[in-house]
């Protein structure tokens, strides 16, 4: 099974929060932005056995210089003590997301990630924003692929509602 959540709402403080963070070099809020996940996964008593976490591209890593969800998946992995799945890749160049229609972004994600190892055991996935849910079901199918028993928990820090 495949589970959906988004924790906030992309607007606001949290809108701020997470630009900051993902296009301004606030690396530093990782903590903070992992804690409301730490939070939301104990409340909701989320278990799993391994984190993922949605890739850049070589390119996109370059321009930016980090992975902002690798950062709060590295977060997720002290204080939950569960291992980073590290063989997650963007294997296509793809354009940004933030203005395209939902249906360029289906075909803009369309077989872009892809995942090298067999897992077994569930998955939490993390992710910052979700708006049409398009990186959650494109990750969530190339996971689905080497998944063996296993549930798939994709968890967005905050959520679009348009």
């Amino acid at each position: 099974m495949v589970y959906y959540y988004g924790m906030t709402r992309y607007t606001g403080v949290m809108e701020e929060l997470i630009k900051k963070f993902k296009f301004n070099g606030y690396k530093a809020l990782s903590k903070f932005l992992s804690s409301i996940i730490i939070n939301f996964i104990k409340t909701n008593n989320i278990e799993f056995d391994f984190i993922g976490f949605v890739p850049m591209s070589k390119m996109e890593f370059k321009e930016r210089g980090y992975n902002q969800t690798y950062l709060l998946a590295k977060d997720v992995s002290f204080a939950t003590q569960k291992p980073i799945i590290r063989s997650i890749y963007k294997i296509k160049e793809t354009k940004k997301q933030t203005n395209l229609s939902k249906n360029e972004r289906i075909q803009n994600l369309k077989d872009a990630f892809v995942i090298k190892e067999a897992i077994m055991g569930n998955i939490l996935i993390i992710d910052d924003v979700y708006t049409t849910g398009t990186t959650a079901k494109e990750i969530t199918h190339a996971f689905k692929k080497v998944l063996k028993n296993g549930n798939i928990y994709f968890i967005a820090l905050s959520q679009t509602f348009n």
